[in-house]
């Protein structure tokens, strides 16, 4: 029979190797024999380690960004989540959230524009920054930005995508705050003008008034004049 497996080798230098091990027992004339092939494999030991450890590295990522991160097949079924999203839409825990294809998570008015930007998605790799209402499970709408990127396979054909969904709830709260403190205050200052000016032009007649009887002569230029500058005062 064929017995393989993987042994930590040490070369004459005194220099350990991994290697993948290919045990293989015949018999010729009676005389039983092993056929051994050692292959140095520590190359692809260094690869696979460091694959992991990318792998755990994008793992913390994943798993400590602000954001909801959720992978989909084409299909929009959910097949993987960050904690973010399962918090974000309310739902108990992954295998909840999992039961759900993407275009659930949407409001019914953007989930058409959704499947429509989808098929653009698809064909340019990626979408940039665009405005869906999200909707949680119980129903609650919120704004978000949401971004996405397809997913290809080892043949460069689409396998899934990822979307990166942003929560702008507090930014839309606000932004209607700062408009409204804004009106709010453009009416004050408006309603300071108004008082300020009236109390001036009041000001003017009660001192055109005095000018009218020290010429109260009708004939005279100056009366004339004041009497032009009362009836625009009071205009």
């Amino acid at each position: 029979g064929t017995v393989r497996f993987e042994w930590l080798h040490k070369r004459t230098s005194g220099h350990e190797f991994h290697a993948d091990i290919v045990l293989t027992s015949f018999e010729i004339n009676n005389e039983k024999y092993v056929h051994t092939i050692i292959r140095d494999i520590t190359i692809r030991k260094i690869a696979v380690s460091a694959l992991k450890e990318s792998e755990n590295k994008l793992r913390k990522i994943f798993e400590a960004s602000p954001d909801a991160i959720i992978m989909s097949n084409l299909n929009g079924e959910i097949i993987e989540c960050n904690q973010r999203a399962i918090e974000m839409f309310g739902y108990k825990d992954k295998a909840e959230l999992f039961l759900y294809n993407g275009i659930d998570l949407l409001s019914p008015q953007d989930a058409e524009i959704a499947k429509r930007n989808f098929k653009d998605t698809l064909k340019t790799g990626f979408s940039g920054d665009i405005e869906y209402q999200m909707k949680k499970k119980d129903g609650t709408v919120f704004p978000s930005i949401t971004s996405g990127a397809i997913i290809l396979d080892s043949n460069n054909k689409p396998q899934a995508v990822i979307g990166i969904i942003k929560d702008i709830s507090e930014i839309r709260k606000l932004q209607k705050e700062i408009a409204i403190s804004i009106d709010q205050e453009r009416k004050r200052i408006g309603y300071n003008l108004h008082d300020d000016l009236g109390q001036t032009l009041t000001g003017i007649l009660l001192h055109v008034g005095s000018l009218k009887q020290e010429y109260n002569d009708e004939k005279s230029q100056h009366a004339k004049e004041i009497e032009y500058i009362e009836e625009l005062v009071k205009e």
